[in-house]
């Protein structure tokens, strides 16, 4: 059994027994997980640092840099990613962020929180991944990264984020990179630019798009890596959800820009 007896006796529901006569014991005793072929998971972190003497009532008037890693492995040989990796079978995803970032960085001790997860089934070409999303923020000097484990090299970038106007027509689907996160957005299978596109047709006043270019900088390698997007603010029954479309990526890995998007942003509105 996956847990002891003790720690199945929380699970135990009102009834004591199932439609099959088992209990729960008996349940999970011959319970078979390989039966299913589920997703695997996995935990990245964005450590973000900052000047201290820049500090601000305005986080997002502050110059922000950004901790990434090289990789060495497919998929994306050579491409700059954030610090992650698998989580294990009896890991949490807090755990294992924090494990992959110390081997992968020699990073520790950087209080992150959690951001969002991940889950489109073509954001990897091994298999089906679904990622959790850490951030981080810490004053500059406080870390020292080297690369390690799977890392070929590790660096602090400067982050930038340019934002202009945008128009529906630039939502072509040929134009974008495939890895959309798409979870629940539309009919299975229809790629998330056309749902936008159609939103903002049927409903103006219900979404609000822009494009995004992200730079990360790294002056004393001379490395520029880029990131365009669009970002869409959509209000639907009350509540509002930020999404972000990848359009298109330099240097970096996979659908690792749209995910530094979304942790940047998260980390300017929630910096103190």
């Amino acid at each position: 059994m996956y847990l002891s007896s003790e720690e199945n006796s929380r699970f135990t529901g009102d009834v004591e027994k199932n439609a099959d006569g088992k209990t729960l014991e008996e349940f999970v005793a011959e319970y078979d997980p390989s039966m299913y072929q589920n997703p695997s998971c996995t935990a990245d972190t964005a450590v973000f640092v900052y000047d201290e003497d820049e500090l601000s009532d305005n986080p997002k008037d502050m110059t922000w840099k950004l901790l990434l890693i090289k990789r060495t492995n497919h998929p994306c040989i050579g491409r700059w990613a954030l610090p992650g990796g698998f989580v294990e079978l009896g890991e949490d995803t807090a755990a294992a962020a924090a494990r992959e970032l110390m081997e992968e960085t020699g990073v520790e001790d950087v209080m992150p929180v959690q951001v969002r997860s991940f889950s489109n089934p073509g954001r990897d070409p091994r298999t089906h991944i679904v990622t959790t999303l850490y951030a981080a923020a810490v004053p500059e000097g406080s870390i020292r990264p080297k690369a390690g484990d799977d890392a070929g090299d590790a660096g602090i970038f400067e982050i930038k984020c340019k934002k202009t106007p945008f128009c529906e027509d630039e939502l072509r689907e040929e134009d974008f990179l495939g890895i959309f996160d798409t979870e629940d957005k539309t009919k299975k299978n229809s790629p998330y630019p056309e749902y936008l596109r159609s939103t903002i047709r049927k409903a103006p006043d219900s979404i609000e798009a822009e494009k995004v270019e992200l730079t990360l900088t790294e002056k004393e390698r001379g490395v520029v890596l880029k990131a365009a997007l669009v970002r869409a603010l959509e209000k639907k029954r009350g509540l509002k959800e930020v999404l972000y479309i990848l359009k298109d990526t330099d240097g970096l890995a996979m659908d690792h820009g749209c995910v530094i998007a979304y942790a940047f942003e998260f980390i300017k509105n929630t910096f103190f």
